[in-house]
């Protein structure tokens, strides 16, 4: 078992709600809950036996107080950001995304204007194996369980619209065979094509 830290922004939830807040309070592990901007997220530290089975039991409890996950956040940083949480200097995250210091620093995901963006889980998953974090922290969700399951989040909210996930126009379904026909059909016209103007020319010299 393993404990696994999710932060999700949620739908339904309402900060003033009697009854919301004392279901998340019964909850056995702790939950954070903020509000920015008109967007409500939840932090929560989930001990289960997979960062899947975190998700689902984050889900499960939500869903009982009328909370819906709408996604799980990616948990993008920066170099200052990596800095903060590992306590190092800045410079010494740039040496090592640069490939100056230590070995195998993880790719950055992405850029925000004119900078680098990693998955903090990516970057976590780095530091434990180099000994930089406490093993007795909760485990970020891994970056491709974080896209498998907004991906999954996205195709729920996008089948309440109709033909939204279909072409317009599908292409028809062509065997490999019909293909190399129709390929060999053109070869041979244009070959034959050939010939003739080659004839033709022969012809009134």
């Amino acid at each position: 078992m393993t404990e696994y830290s999710i932060s999700a922004t949620a739908l339904g939830l309402d900060l003033d709600d009697e009854f919301q807040n004392a279901g998340l309070e019964c909850l056995n592990y702790p939950v954070l809950v903020a509000s920015s901007g008109g967007v409500v997220t939840v932090d929560a530290d989930i001990v289960a036996p997979s960062p899947i089975d975190a998700f689902l039991q984050l889900t499960k409890d939500l869903r009982s107080v009328n909370v819906t996950v709408n996604r799980i956040d990616p948990g993008l940083v920066g170099l200052s950001d990596i800095a903060d949480n590992l306590d190092v200097a800045r410079e010494t995250v740039r040496l090592w995304a640069a490939g100056k210091r230590r070995s195998n620093f993880p790719p950055h995901f992405s850029m925000i204007g004119n900078s680098r963006v990693w998955f903090w889980s990516d970057v976590d998953e780095w530091a434990r194996a180099q000994g930089l974090l406490d093993e007795d922290e909760p485990t970020p969700v891994p970056s491709d369980v974080i896209e498998a399951l907004n991906g999954a989040l996205a195709h729920v909210r996008a089948s309440t619209h109709e033909g939204w996930l279909k072409p317009a126009n599908p292409a028809p379904v062509v065997h490999i065979q019909q293909r190399r026909n129709a390929r060999d059909h053109v070869t041979s016209r244009r070959s034959t094509g050939w010939n003739e103007v080659v004839e033709r020319r022969v012809v009134t010299r």
